[in-house]
């Protein structure tokens, strides 16, 4: 049987829910000062490499699949 991953939108779904619960945190620390822009820039670079991350993984995967099937035909 087949082992399966998760989906590439659920995938991405938890990448911004985790790096929103991460600038939520350090805001709220103040870890970075008062009014500091530097939670911000970490939510959205973890949301970038999260969503480029998936899509490879997508992209690895169907081309595998696609690679599969030609050679089975």
């Amino acid at each position: 049987m087949r082992k399966k991953g998760i989906s590439t939108s659920i995938g991405i779904a938890l990448t911004i829910l985790i790096a929103g619960f991460t600038v939520q945190i350090t805001d709220n620390l103040d870890i970075f000062g008062h009014n500091s822009y530097i939670p911000l820039i970490i939510g959205l670079s973890m949301i970038a490499v999260g969503v480029v991350f998936f899509l490879l993984l997508r992209l690895i995967t169907k081309n595998r699949s696609a690679k599969r099937n030609a050679s089975d035909s």
